[in-house]
């Protein structure tokens, strides 16, 4: 099973971030599919959106910056 820590919606509307137990999930937000997924060891604690498109991870080995693009 995997525990969701934190959703929260891009700046632009287009996305959602997902923080999980499992790792990091981009999702279309109309639809709620799974665009991309980053597995984590020990999953992912917080996402934030920094600026539009670039998105800031923390898990308990560090911190990893992510740019989505289209």
């Amino acid at each position: 099973p995997d525990a969701i820590r934190k959703i929260i919606a891009s700046s632009c509307g287009s996305y959602h971030y997902l923080a999980s137990q499992s790792g990091f999930y981009l999702l279309d937000a109309p639809t709620g599919e799974v665009l991309a997924y980053v597995p984590e060891e020990w999953g992912v604690q917080n996402v934030q959106e920094l600026s539009p498109g670039l998105v800031l991870v923390a898990t308990m080995s560090g911190v990893k910056l992510y740019q989505i693009s289209r």
